[in-house]
């Protein structure tokens, strides 16, 4: 038996790390239009069980209920004004 990995760097079930680009074309063979797509995954976001940041360049810009939650903040608007450093254990914050 394998000895577990704690780092989601070196585990693969974690994923690639990879960073995802949203295209805002449209794609012609969609069975959604875009406002229907836009709204899908608006919903998606906002009901995953996951805690999402959404990042532009150096800011933030937004978070989701479930990041509001895991993290006590009162409103995503009170996340997205305190520092991202606030959100990271001390141990982690020499490697971010």
């Amino acid at each position: 038996m394998s000895k577990p990995v704690s780092s989601p760097r070196k585990n693969p079930r974690w994923g690639t790390g990879k960073v995802l680009k949203a295209s805002s074309t449209p794609k012609k063979n969609s069975p959604l239009s875009e406002a229907e797509s836009i709204g899908f995954y608006r919903y998606l976001i906002n009901n995953i069980a996951d805690a999402i940041v959404i990042n532009a360049g150096a800011n933030r810009v937004f978070v989701n209920d479930a990041y509001i939650k895991l993290y006590g903040v009162s409103s995503a608007k009170a996340a997205l004004e305190r520092a991202p450093r606030e959100f990271v254990i001390p141990e982690d914050l020499p490697i971010i």
